[in-house]
């Protein structure tokens, strides 16, 4: 499990392929996190399925979010961000989504059906 920095300040983003980024926290600890399903669902985050704005993230207000410059809103504002809050728990649930396969995996590689309290232990 990824042990997360307290307060949770976001010190650096950097996009990757395949709408992945990595976050750098403090303590030197890093996280990727996926946003390709969020993209990919459209709404306000439909924007960033242009490569080109979605790898112009950068960390905003004081390391609390990360914001894309473009679409802007009526003041000039990005209309686009993500706290901190809310990427700690995107991480926490693509880690615990690979634990859960990883489990899965290994019960199917030895012939057997992974019992529910393996798979409900991987939950939590």
């Amino acid at each position: 499990m990824t042990d997360f920095p307290t307060p949770r300040k976001i010190l650096s983003v950097e996009a990757r392929p395949g709408y992945r980024l990595v976050l750098g926290w403090g303590g030197g600890r890093q996280s990727i996190v996926d946003l390709s399903d969020m993209i990919s669902r459209g709404g306000v985050f439909a924007p960033l399925s242009d490569q080109n704005k979605f790898a112009a993230v950068r960390v905003g207000e004081k390391g609390r979010l990360i914001e894309w410059p473009e679409p802007k809103d009526d003041l000039g504002y990005p209309m686009i961000e993500i706290d901190s809050a809310a990427l700690i728990y995107k991480v926490q649930q693509q880690l615990d989504s690979t634990l859960l396969d990883t489990v899965k995996s290994a019960f199917e590689a030895l012939g057997r059906k992974a019992p529910k309290s393996a798979t409900s232990a991987a939950r939590s």
